[in-house]
């Protein structure tokens, strides 16, 4: 079963909201909403700023949500930092 956790990104520097869904040991993809259209692997950061390394399997694709995007084969370990902690 697919877990959701709210991770923070960053496309050209502002913080963006974003979503991880999968679990901690298998991949799975990112939700996350650009208002300035598809992000390209540049315009992507972690939440500490550090440039977002993307594979070629990484691929960034619209989705049927106004301004939403999904990064697809994202491993837990690469945004474990990322997750926004709830109080």
């Amino acid at each position: 079963m697919a877990q959701f956790q709210q991770i923070g990104l960053k496309i050209n520097d502002e913080d963006v909201h974003a979503v991880y869904v999968g679990g901690q040991t298998s991949k799975g993809h990112i939700v996350m909403i650009s208002s300035e259209g598809k992000p390209s692997t540049q315009m992507l950061k972690h939440s500490d700023a550090r440039q977002f390394e993307l594979a070629d399997e990484n691929t960034i694709e619209k989705i049927k949500v106004q301004d939403a995007y999904r990064i697809n084969n994202i491993k837990y370990a690469d945004i474990e930092k990322d997750v926004v902690k709830q109080d």
